[in-house]
């Protein structure tokens, strides 16, 4: 019995298939918070949000960056950059604590969800402030 090769660029076209097809639509769907801002991140295989008043900071990042790397490297699909843009605006607007350290997690009102002395780092300024 052998075992059939799969070439790179079959795997290439796979999961850029899978991404444009199935993952981004699915985040594009279910994700977006239109009365707050941001995204919902806490989703279930359905798109069902199951905490609602939970804004991960780390997650609208991680959102925002896969929004942006697409829109620059895949296609410049004017949704996707939109999509980044709402994550971004949203840390903005709410994800810095005076000290310049950002929350770790925020009601969608952008109130500090823990206790504010929880946080992960102090982020470059610059970078945040040049998306």
């Amino acid at each position: 019995m052998t075992a059939t090769m799969i070439q790179p660029h079959q795997l290439a076209s796979f999961y850029a298939n899978q991404l444009k097809t199935q993952i981004l639509p699915f985040w594009l769907k279910h994700a977006p918070d239109h009365e707050c801002g941001g995204y919902f991140s806490c989703l279930d295989r359905n798109g069902s949000v199951y905490e609602k008043n939970k804004v991960d900071i780390l997650m609208q990042g991680r959102i925002s960056w896969t929004f942006a790397r697409m829109y620059n490297e895949f296609e410049q699909n004017p949704e996707w950059l939109r999509f980044a843009r709402m994550g971004i605006d949203f840390v903005r607007k709410y994800g810095f604590r005076e000290d310049g350290r950002i929350y770790y997690a925020l009601t969608r009102e952008g109130r500090p969800l823990q206790n504010p002395g929880i946080y992960h780092w102090r982020a470059p300024q610059k970078l945040i402030h040049e998306l």
